[in-house]
């Protein structure tokens, strides 16, 4: 095992680039975990702060507010007697009375 022939140091030189390789790969391989918990942290603090701060009630149920009674009594102010307005009692008639 002491001794070195020629053709060896080629073969030692070959051993010594795939050992570097496989080396390499495992770098790779914790940079990616490393990468991967970073994006998985970053996402759930962003989606607690979305929450927490109530982003999409406030993006939507807002103009829902505004919208539904529109839809409802045909007011952008809503239903300000709680009914739609057919049930509402008639203020005119066909057959008006002095």
């Amino acid at each position: 095992m002491g001794i070195i022939r020629e053709g060896d140091e080629e073969s030692m030189a070959h051993v010594k680039m795939n050992h570097s390789v496989r080396s390499q790969k495992g770098q790779l391989v914790v940079e990616f975990v490393l990468l991967l918990s970073l994006g998985v942290g970053a996402a759930l603090l962003v989606g607690k702060l979305l929450k927490d701060n109530q982003f999409a009630q406030n993006l939507f149920g807002r103009p829902w507010a505004t919208l539904s009674g529109m839809v409802e009594c045909g007011s952008w102010d809503g239903c300000r007697s709680g009914y739609h307005p057919a049930a509402r009692s008639r203020i005119l008639s066909y057959r008006p009375t002095e």
